[in-house]
């Protein structure tokens, strides 16, 4: 049977082969914390920071009358498309309380429909390898793990019986005076020469692990508009012309969540008559200037 993916359960059929929800979990409401920090909102009515957070998990919102508490945004269910993959009809669902009575609402009529990216792609869709994130993880605590292994201290056989453990408790004391936090192994001599050492010897690759982890987050970040590189990036690592690049992906990314936020501001004041306007949270002088794009009716 073909494996595939389910809120962070990995399956096999009716076999979990991975379930890593906690771990995975971290990092998925990292990046969600992150994304819903990357625009704000200039204006009153709406509660903006439910309304980002629709934005990004569902990749779109409704804003709309709700005939009980007003002004509100909430999940678009119900949809129905128009021919370019647009949402035209929806019913509103709202997080908590009453529905919306099964009324439809029609995008740009009595609704506006936002979406989280020009594109009108989810941005948590585009998130990726948080799995690996998190195997890097664990193999750095094993490997943390591995640098403090026991010491073995050899004591004759006598002393491990139901005689005096002075002896036990002076090595164990003489040994945590030298190394702090050192575990001790006391081994019979007996069969102390039974015991086949492990190889002490292995690769501490933690560091390296490290930076592929970091090079993972530092994409998925810039995947959300967020710059992740140095302020002023070292000769040896990044050229001038791959900082231009990073710089332009970066200010792409950027836009077209911006663009699809001031084409849904336009029609929250066409429709119902609501003044809000978006706005970079990370920029004060290199915010993009998305007039010229077409109408989202």
């Amino acid at each position: 049977m073909n494996e595939y993916d389910d809120d962070w359960v990995i399956y096999q059929g009716n076999r979990i082969l991975r379930k890593d929800i906690d771990k995975i979990a971290y990092y998925d409401k990292y990046f969600e914390r992150l994304a819903e920090n990357v625009y704000q909102w200039k204006g009153e009515g709406l509660d903006f920071a439910y309304l980002e957070k629709l934005l990004y998990l569902d990749g779109m919102a409704v804003i709309f009358v709700h005939p009980t508490f007003g002004l509100k945004c909430g999940h678009v269910t119900q949809k129905s498309y128009s021919p370019e993959g647009k949402v035209r009809k929806c019913i509103p669902r709202l997080e908590y309380g009453t529905e919306s009575d099964n009324t439809v609402y029609t995008d740009g009529k009595d609704c506006v429909i936002i979406y989280d990216t020009f594109s009108m792609m989810s941005r948590r869709n585009g998130i990726r390898k948080l799995d690996t994130i998190t195997d890097i993880d664990d193999s750095v605590n094993v490997q943390v793990a591995n640098q403090k292994f026991p010491l073995v201290a050899i004591t004759d056989d006598s002393t491990l019986g139901h005689g005096s453990s002075k002896i036990i408790d002076k090595i164990t004391y003489a040994m945590k005076d030298l190394y702090k936090n050192a575990k001790m192994l006391f081994i019979p001599s007996s069969i102390a020469g039974s015991i086949k050492p492990l190889n002490l010897n292995t690769a501490f690759n933690a560091i390296d692990l490290m930076q592929v982890q970091k090079s993972i987050i530092n994409d998925n970040k810039e995947w959300l508009g967020i710059d992740s590189q140095d302020a002023v990036p070292k000769a040896e690592r990044k050229i001038v012309s791959e900082q231009e690049g990073n710089n332009d992906t970066l200010m792409l990314f950027r836009d077209d969540g911006f663009k699809a936020r001031k084409i849904g501001a336009k029609k929250c004041k066409d429709v119902l008559n609501l003044d809000i306007e978006p706005m970079l949270s990370l920029s004060t002088d290199e915010t993009p200037n998305p007039e010229g794009t077409e109408n989202d009716n």
